[in-house]
């Protein structure tokens, strides 16, 4: 990318991706040239063993999942909106929802989400 901030994750939507971390995500397209400003995240990152926060890329939308247990949607556009789920753990999208993953008492738990 051409002059990205630290990121602590890479993701790729339809046509555009997205370099993200906890403070921040930035969008790029398939040249590494950087479009539009960096959007303010603020998110709390948790301690193990997430080690970050957990993101997914939906249509050309950032996901991502913090602590407060809220969906965090980030649009191309840079509006940010946040939905309680009342889930944290390893996001994937699947076509047009979410699997969420997360460890309850040593067993795994699974949730689909819809956003």
């Amino acid at each position: 990318m051409t002059t990205a901030p630290k990121c602590t994750r890479v993701l790729w939507g339809n046509t555009t991706g997205w370099c993200a971390s906890n403070i921040f995500a930035q969008r790029f397209d398939s040249t590494g040239a950087l479009i539009g400003s960096e959007v303010m995240l603020n998110l709390v990152a948790p301690g193990p063993p997430f080690r970050g926060t957990p993101f997914a890329v939906l249509g050309d939308d950032l996901l991502a999942l913090n602590v407060d247990r809220q969906l965090v949607r980030i649009t191309p556009g840079g509006s940010v909106s946040q939905t309680p789920v009342g889930l944290y753990g390893h996001m994937a999208s699947i076509g047009s929802q979410v699997l969420v993953a997360w460890n309850f008492f040593a067993q795994l738990q699974v949730a689909l989400l819809t956003p």
